[in-house]
Order: C-alpha cells, then sequence, then structure tokens
C-alpha cells in the first residue's frame, strides 16, 4: 500500500480542513493546501519550482478556464495570463509544440495538467477544490 499525506496549515477554515481530512482518510488522496505549497516553493531555490501565481493558473486550467476568465478572476491582464502559461509550459517542459506538417500533436494547456498530475503537482482532489472554490454553489 502507498502511503497518503496531507499538509493544511493550523490556520485554514474549518471547511478546508474536514475536506483534507476527508482527502487523506476517505479518499486515499494526497493533498498540499495552496498556502502549504506556496510555503514550500519559496523555500525552494529550484528555478524548476512552480511559484504560488504559476500554480493557481495551473489549477485554473485543470478546471478548464479560459485565459479572459483567469484574467478577470486573478486580475491580470491578457497578456500577463500568457506570460505566466509559457513560464508554467516552460517548468513543465512544453516549452515547444511538437508540430507534424502544418498541425500541432497536441494541446498545451491539456498536456500541462497531464504532466502536472503525473509529476504530482496537482491530483483529482486538488482539481475538485478548485472547482468547488471559482464555483461555490456546485
Amino acid at each position: 500500500p502507498q502511503a497518503t499525506y496531507g499538509y493544511i496549515l493550523k490556520t485554514a477554515s474549518r471547511d478546508r480542513l474536514l475536506r483534507g481530512i476527508q482527502c487523506v482518510f476517505a479518499d486515499g488522496q494526497n493533498i498540499i493546501d495552496r498556502e502549504v505549497r506556496g510555503i514550500q516553493q519559496r523555500g525552494m531555490r529550484q528555478s524548476s519550482a512552480l511559484t504560488e501565481s504559476e500554480y493557481e493558473i495551473l489549477l485554473d486550467i485543470a478546471i478548464g478556464l479560459t485565459d479572459q476568465t483567469i484574467a478577470l478572476r486573478r486580475n491580470m491582464s491578457m497578456r500577463s495570463v500568457q506570460a505566466r502559461l509559457q513560464q508554467l509550459y516552460a517548468k513543465l517542459g512544453l516549452e515547444a509544440r511538437p508540430l507534424e506538417g502544418q498541425h500541432a500533436l497536441y494541446n498545451s494547456r491539456c498536456r500541462a495538467v497531464a504532466l502536472a498530475i503525473t509529476q504530482r503537482l496537482i491530483n483529482g482532489r486538488t482539481i475538485e477544490i478548485a472547482a468547488a472554490e471559482f464555483n461555490p454553489e456546485a
């Protein structure tokens, strides 16, 4: 059996704490709260570590948001969103989109999410939480 773990700040809301406990104990999912991930990444001095902004945009594309929606949600310009996406792609190893003839072989957004899942940067539960935070009525 594989070990599961969860990291949540003690200042987290009751709801977030309960969801984290459910993820680890009931669903067997690993979870790292966004604030903890931000602290971890700030502590890492590697250029490949995602910034907090890149991580948030990764979650935004994982729940299917458009560039325009991300810009509005994060109070950023479209140019800033697109720049962060390019930085994210580069850090995940998607600097260039391989072409076959005149067609791209894959969609960079989808590929970035797939790589983030396989590299355990995000998981199904973190995507679910991000979706719920974006649309609390869902």
